[in-house]
């Protein structure tokens, strides 16, 4: 018998901004976030890595979360390798222009509908 493998499934980590499956939305923010650092590839970046500063993180959304989404998204973050995780309702364009000097890395979240 020949092995058939099952199909492909999608699966998308965050359904109208909100986080839908915990354990991707950690490892695509995680992923991003390495990018974002220049600590992507290579074993010399991954060790060095582990000796730089983990940057703070402002998180833009544009409605308000409640208390189980907001604290979500901190531990997403957090597990990402965040060092301080804030969670604000400025707009993304706010957020750059009020706080980058605190917050070198900000991301925003949008959806539709």
């Amino acid at each position: 018998m020949d092995f058939v493998p099952p199909p492909a499934i999608a699966v998308n980590p965050l359904r109208r901004g909100i986080i839908a499956n915990y354990t991707l939305s950690a490892k695509m923010f995680r992923f991003y976030l390495q990018k974002a650092l220049g600590n992507d590839s290579g074993i010399v970046k991954r060790l060095l890595a582990a000796f730089l500063p983990r940057p703070k993180i402002a998180v833009c959304v544009p409605e308000p979360l409640t208390e189980v989404e907001e604290k979500a998204f901190s531990d997403v973050f957090y597990q990402a390798g965040a060092k301080e995780v804030a969670i604000t309702e400025l707009s993304f364009d706010q957020a750059i222009a009020s706080m980058s000097d605190s917050y070198p890395v900000i991301v925003g979240i949008i959806w539709n509908g």
